[in-house]
């Protein structure tokens, strides 16, 4: 009898500890986050005319469908031309971030009047030839975005994928020339600039000329569709 109290003394005691070291090991589980959902006001790409003043319109935070605070940083300059990025980013209930961006142009008074919207075939350095390598959109009189400057050579054509398009915002002038306002991309980790643009009317061209350092850079001619 003593023999049978002792295993069943024993094995509540056993029963006991594994039972402990479950709910212990059930501390350090994962468990799942929502971040919060984030949303810009207005659009992510804004342009105003130089001087003019800016309003900001801000962002909208909800977690679980309940208001969260928004913080907001960045300052934007209307007296200087110029791209700008004001930042909103909002925290969950668990301490992690989301963030959204967006982008402030501020653009000169008097800029052409030409249209460049539209789909562009591309020539690297006047051999390659791709087809549709580029779309350029209106943001605003004189201001445009491109998705890619490199005429889709190393995103489609070296398969390096869209982080190696070169998608930019830039300003025609008055003088049928380009100014690289915001570079939206950074292939290779760099900023590129632009030489010898030229935009001709007569041939629905843009021609111009990317460089990332002083000694590599590129001819690029963009044929409207």
């Amino acid at each position: 009898m003593k023999k049978i109290f002792n295993l069943i003394l024993t094995i509540l005691i056993t029963t006991s500890f594994i039972s402990c070291e479950d709910s212990d090991s059930s501390d350090n589980l994962s468990r799942i986050t929502s971040y919060v959902d984030l949303e810009l006001n207005g659009p992510s790409i804004e342009v105003i005319r130089l001087n003019d003043t800016y309003n900001e319109q801000g962002a909208i935070g909800l977690e679980d469908g309940e208001e969260v605070d928004v913080m907001i940083d960045g300052n934007v300059d209307t007296s200087t031309l110029g791209a700008y990025t004001v930042s909103y980013s909002a925290l969950n209930q668990d301490g992690f971030e989301k963030r959204v961006t967006r982008t402030v142009v501020v653009a000169p008074t008097n800029t052409s009047t030409i249209n460049l919207e539209g789909v562009y075939n591309g020539e690297r350095d006047g051999k390659t030839h791709y087809n549709e390598a580029c779309v350029i959109t209106k943001l605003s009189e004189g201001v445009f975005l491109a998705s890619d400057f490199f005429a889709g050579h190393y995103e489609k054509t070296a398969g390096y994928g869209p982080a190696y398009a070169y998608k930019l915002i830039f300003l025609l002038n008055l003088d049928n020339t380009i100014t690289l306002l915001d570079a939206q991309t950074k292939p290779f980790g760099v900023i590129w600039s632009l030489t010898n643009t030229a935009y001709s009317v007569t041939e629905n061209k843009l021609n111009f000329k990317v460089n990332n350092s002083p000694t590599f850079g590129f001819t690029v001619t963009l044929t409207k569709n």
